[in-house]
């Protein structure tokens, strides 16, 4: 089971996810599935990220909400870097 650390991009991304009324409960499940280490159904597209993101994974939540994270296996950390469309995580 893994520790989770939550960045400021990440729980502001949150918090404006409940603002704008969105329902996080599937968010939710899947960053519980994560902490618990259970594979993540392929239906999230889970995968590894390339070049200035390498070594970070982005799953789908929604087709276009995302969620970036860092896995550390070595000290048991699950790292949540942001939840947002993928024009707004990588400024497309």
């Amino acid at each position: 089971m893994y520790k989770i650390k939550f960045t400021n991009a990440y729980k502001n991304s949150y918090k404006r996810m409940i603002k704008r009324d969105i329902d996080v409960s599937l968010l939710d499940e899947v960053v519980d599935s994560l902490r618990q280490g259970i594979a993540l159904d392929p239906k999230h597209k889970n995968h590894m990220l390339k070049e200035r993101f390498s070594g970070y994974f982005e799953c789908h939540i929604k087709p276009d909400c995302l969620l970036v994270y860092l896995r550390e296996d070595d000290i048991l950390t699950l790292t949540l870097i942001d939840t947002s469309s993928h024009a707004d995580l990588f400024n497309m």
